[in-house]
């Protein structure tokens, strides 16, 4: 019988480390568990007051179609700004200059020669739902024919009608009315073809001679554009060297992103912010007018009657997908160098936050879940334990302390079990909470409530693949 010697110390924890070793290259941890993703909330550290940039093109109004009104939709989601452009996409019937003063020649000055009443209409809702208007001055999206998208043959006579509708919606003339809007945005995307015939020079020229015109009948309005396609477009450079070569007036500077990836929209404001500074504008607001989630702009052109990669672009635009980045980009946007920001569209469209019966989308709930999220005015710092890009998160509170609550997103593919650390929420007693989701099967319905765990503070929220969850919070 062979007497076995033990093994020397040395050798026992050489075998154990290789075993640690080989046991963690295959996932597995036998000696300590990973700590479970944490997201801490500090309601004491104050990040100052939400920005509104949870704005829309297109307001309520639906000419004449069997559709369900969408106005109640409107106030529940409390959208700050309303832009006005493409009004009733694909027929538009309000706002562009050709509807309401359809016959240039006509004299300009005689209020018999206007059609207020569809863009009356139109803005009538948007009013009563106290969003701000934005007023693009000029034409909706000419795809088929090009009829109204020309330079105008009198660039005087054609700031003079601005000049009019101007007057009509904040002073009274022709019969109009008094709604004080501040924002006026001189064309859309005139580097394009379906937008803009004519040359760089002459939509310069264009907003160079309405941008004053507008300045000289009332200093206190704002007018902006270009309402570029985006802001590394060839239009963008030119045009602020001649707002600044013409000592121009420039109040908010206009741009677009349509994107499925929320760091284009973080690099693309700092490109904005800093292409204004750079040529003296320092004291420009950056607009992104434009914004939506869509993956390739080629997917929106079947090859032919097999191809369904149209209704299904359309189909992801609107769903569960689209939902949870929109939240994502609406929380990112807050630590962005960015002013206002406005989603397309929220009338009715195939990519609407409504479909053209008037039925909302996914996307609606979550603007309506970060509308209640940023009416809690004051938001406090939240940040995450891990490093996942999927999972993002924003989080406020009451002026008076009474109510606080936070959003989380989750743009991955997986679940994602979360633990939520609440600190120095104000107040004394238990802490109760309700958890509202938009996902796959959830549209903003009460998911969970109960108390949060007084011994740790923490409370488990198990979120799923494309899904938000919005957390009310209170204390009894």
């Amino acid at each position: 019988m062979v007497k076995k010697m033990p093994m020397p110390k040395s050798n026992r924890v050489l075998m154990l480390a290789l075993a640690i070793a080989c046991l963690t290259a295959f996932g597995w941890t036998t000696y300590r568990s990973a700590a479970p993703p944490q997201i801490i909330i500090d309601f004491s550290q104050s990040l100052g007051k939400f920005k509104p940039v949870n704005g829309v093109n297109g307001g309520p109004f639906n000419y004449g179609h069997h559709s369900v009104p969408i106005a109640g939709y409107h106030a529940d989601a409390g959208f700050p700004f309303t832009r006005l452009h493409d009004a009733s996409w694909p027929h538009p019937d309000a706002v562009d200059i050709n509807t309401i003063f359809p016959l240039f020649h006509a004299d300009a000055d005689n209020p018999d020669n206007y059609n207020f009443e569809k863009t009356d209409d139109y803005l009538l809702p948007i009013i009563q739902n106290k969003s701000e208007i934005i007023y693009r001055l000029g034409v909706s999206i000419e795809h088929l024919t090009h009829y109204y998208i020309a330079p105008p043959s009198d660039y005087d006579k054609w700031a003079k009608i601005c000049i009019n509708i101007i007057r009509h919606y904040n002073d009274g003339w022709a019969n109009g009315f008094h709604y004080n809007i501040k924002y006026w945005e001189i064309w859309n995307e005139p580097e394009g073809r379906q937008m803009w015939t004519g040359s760089l020079e002459e939509y310069f020229k264009l907003y160079g001679t309405a941008a004053k015109a507008i300045k000289a009948y009332n200093p206190a309005l704002k007018v902006g554009g270009p309402a570029s396609t985006g802001v590394q477009s060839v239009l963008m450079i030119p045009f602020l060297d001649y707002c600044r070569d013409h000592s121009l007036p420039l109040d908010f500077f206009s741009w677009h992103l349509y994107s499925s990836h929320p760091g284009d929209y973080l690099r693309n404001t700092k490109i904005a912010r800093a292409m204004l500074d750079d040529h003296g504008y320092r004291n420009t607001e950056s607009f992104l007018d434009e914004w939506h989630f869509i993956s390739s702009w080629t997917h929106l052109t079947p090859k032919d009657s097999t191809d369904t990669s149209v209704r299904e672009s359309f189909a992801r635009s609107v769903g569960p997908e689209a939902a949870a980045f929109a939240a994502h980009v609406l929380m990112l946007f807050q630590d962005c160098p960015l002013d206002v920001a406005n989603y397309y569209c929220a009338d009715y469209s195939p990519w609407s936050m409504f479909d053209p019966y008037g039925v909302p989308s996914k996307t609606y709930f979550v603007f309506k879940a970060y509308h209640q999220l940023i009416n809690n005015s004051n938001r406090v710092l939240s940040r995450k334990s891990f490093e996942d890009s999927t999972v993002f998160v924003s989080a406020g509170i009451a002026e008076n302390g009474k109510s606080a609550s936070f959003m989380v997103s989750n743009t991955g593919s997986g679940d994602q079990l979360l633990n939520i650390s609440l600190t120095h929420l104000p107040g004394k007693g238990k802490i109760h909470f309700e958890t509202y989701q938009v996902d796959k099967t959830s549209n903003l319905k009460l998911k969970n409530s109960g108390e949060v765990n007084e011994t740790s503070g923490m409370l488990k929220l198990n979120l799923p693949p494309a899904a938000v969850c919005l957390v009310k919070l209170s204390r009894n």
